[in-house]
């Protein structure tokens, strides 16, 4: 799949992204594509890609992916979350915004994700999104995102009551 990803043909980078989405999902395919070096290919799309729905499949994939330990190495020495708080801050497809709020909201499970986060400030944006977004995916996911900032005790003493 992943030399598929890379493809100068965009229905195949698409379907690509899709299957590695759809097999991430499933943790137990973690370890494996984990052995496969699969995140160093899927993070520099986002930095790259033009084609909106292989970035949400990428987005998707490594927001699943960012639920496992053994992926976090990789996840942060790629920069994924300066990656994903890009399509955070500017973005004019709200699907986009939701499968970047779900990645950035399962990162938050790694200390190291989760502090970076604090430092940049990115719960001032993703705050405007919860409060004056009417989407229910953008309020859900964004909830999602600093209750998983709240963990740390800068959030609790920023982050309203």
């Amino acid at each position: 799949i992943l030399p598929l990803i890379m493809s100068l043909d965009e229905d195949c980078r698409k379907y690509a992204a899709l299957a590695i989405a759809n097999l991430s999902t499933e943790t137990g395919t973690h370890e494996k594509l984990n052995h496969e070096d699969v995140v160093r290919h899927l993070v520099p799309i986002l930095q790259s890609e033009e084609v909106q729905e292989v970035i949400i499949y990428v987005m998707n994939a490594l927001g699943n992916f960012a639920t496992s330990s053994l992926m976090w190495p990789a996840l942060q020495q790629l920069g994924t979350v300066k990656a994903a708080a890009t399509f955070v801050d500017q973005v004019d497809r709200e699907e986009i915004l939701i499968n970047a709020l779900f990645l950035l909201a399962n990162l938050t499970g790694d200390p190291f994700q989760r502090a970076l986060m604090m430092k940049d400030g990115l719960y001032k944006v993703v705050w405007q999104h919860m409060t004056e977004n009417r989407n229910i995916h953008v309020m859900q996911n964004s909830l999602a995102l600093l209750r998983g900032l709240a963990v740390e005790a800068e959030a609790q003493e920023i982050l309203p009551r």
